[in-house]
């Protein structure tokens, strides 16, 4: 939590440095993993072409199949699932392409499915959920595309190993 916190004031005290603002860009996300998909929503905010603020978060939407899975903490069948917070950057940029990073902190609060067994007659694996109903964090890491008003982005995430992808407006 120590971290967030940094991030956090970090780029507070980056805003109020760099009154020169940027663009932003906005993405729609989506992700998935075993029975669960998640779509989300993500915003950068370049202060200038060195250094920007993402924030992002997302929803689960599970549909487990109750023959394959031998226990189901989050019980409801969508929620929230996942929030980051990090810092971004160009690390090219010309008049109509750019490619730029993403790197922060992840927030994982929603179901994860596991393999527990697999079963070799039936050729079919034993899953259950792992999360537990506690926090998971880690960092992620992403870049993102840009053409004139379009951007693509491409995410990682080390807290559950997980990639999102999202596709985005830049507003100029």
């Amino acid at each position: 939590m120590s971290r967030i916190k940094l991030l956090l004031f970090i780029s507070i005290l980056l805003a109020a440095v760099n009154a020169k603002s940027g663009d932003p860009i906005c993405w729609v996300t989506y992700g998935q993993s075993k029975f669960v998909a998640s779509p989300g929503i993500e915003a950068s905010y370049l202060f200038n072409s060195y250094l920007g603020i993402n924030l992002g978060f997302g929803l689960y939407i599970q549909n487990p199949d109750y023959l394959q899975v031998s226990s189901i903490i989050h019980e409801a069948s969508a929620g929230f699932y996942s929030a980051n917070i990090g810092l971004s950057s160009y690390l090219y940029k010309s008049e109509i392409h750019s490619v730029g990073i993403i790197t922060g902190m992840k927030f994982y609060y929603g179901p994860d499915y596991r393999k527990l067994l697999y079963y070799e007659e039936g050729a079919y694996n034993i899953y259950y959920d792992g999360a537990s109903l506690k926090p998971e964090y880690g960092l992620d890491l992403g870049v993102f595309y840009t053409y004139k008003y379009l951007s693509l982005l491409a995410k990682w995430d080390f807290a559950r190993n997980r990639f999102r992808i999202g596709f985005g407006y830049i507003f100029k």
